[in-house]
């Protein structure tokens, strides 16, 4: 299989290289599905049927962009090409720039903020896919591309702490930290398996008694990003309902492990 290491600040550069076996394949997909299947689910499972709770329209766009990132990153893996690859990183760095602002905004019901980023990302991925990949304007692209993406990952988890206080705060309990914890949990642990499965890719493959490859950008990248959207949906939605619509809700853990967010009444204080 070919190693080839995506993200947003890659470059497209290839990880251990055609042939190394080590990384993901082409052909294999078997990685991108969960992040996709995770964040199509998310609508299911933090919206009950019983109730009329609605994710927010910039909620509902998040939740599509995610879905558009997870086909992206099924059509990368599965071809290994580089115009496929930026189907898979333009969806993500979307994701990012969207979910900065509607925290920016989450306790009003403007849409600037949203709009600006929306339109950063469309600047971004018109670059990126007109320019030439040797061009100068290309490559500035992805310069910037890399450093706003980390600039709203790391708003994204500052602000989403204060987010999840907020909610507490007016609720009561800690759900909506605990949520945020397993989030931010998430997001750093398929970061770490990302890097360790880029640096000690020939050790990986070659592990003693036997043991077979980790596959740790599958199920550590992966899984772990689609759990780390899945659990910071569900803060959103909660703040949204909460703080925003003032919408008692509530957080249920079926099987002890996947939350789901219900509103148990609609009507508004």
């Amino acid at each position: 299989g070919c190693g080839c290491g995506c993200g947003c600040g890659s470059g497209g550069g290839s990880g251990c290289g055609s042939g190394s076996g080590c990384g993901y394949g082409s052909g294999s997909g078997c990685g991108c599905m969960p992040t996709c299947l995770r964040v199509c689910s998310s609508v299911c499972l933090c919206v009950s049927r019983r109730h009329r709770g609605q994710p927010a329209v910039w909620l509902r766009v998040l939740l599509l962009t995610a879905t558009v990132m997870g086909l992206g990153s099924v059509a990368f893996h599965a071809s290994l090409r580089y115009s496929m690859q930026l189907l898979d990183e333009l969806p993500l760095y979307a994701l990012a720039l969207l979910a900065a602002a509607v925290l920016r905004a989450r306790n009003t019901r403007t849409h600037g903020a949203q709009l600006v980023a929306s339109l950063v990302a469309v600047a971004v991925a018109a670059a990126l896919l007109c320019a030439p990949r040797a061009s100068q304007v290309h490559g500035a692209a992805r310069v910037f591309m890399a450093v706003s993406f980390g600039l709203a990952f790391v708003y994204v988890l500052t602000a989403g702490s204060v987010s999840a206080k907020e909610v507490d705060a007016r609720r009561g309990g800690s759900d909506a930290r605990i949520l945020f914890a397993l989030s931010s949990f998430s997001f750093v642990g398929a970061i770490a398996a990302w890097i360790v499965d880029m640096v000690a890719c020939e050790t990986l493959r070659d592990l003693p008694a036997g043991l077979p490859y980790p596959q740790l950008h599958a199920l550590g990248w992966h899984l772990g990003t689609g759990a780390g959207l899945y659990f910071l949906f569900c803060m959103l939605l909660l703040h949204q309902h909460e703080v925003l619509d003032r919408l008692p809700a509530t957080v249920v853990w079926p099987a002890g492990i996947i939350p789901k967010v219900l509103v148990r009444n609609h009507h508004r204080d």
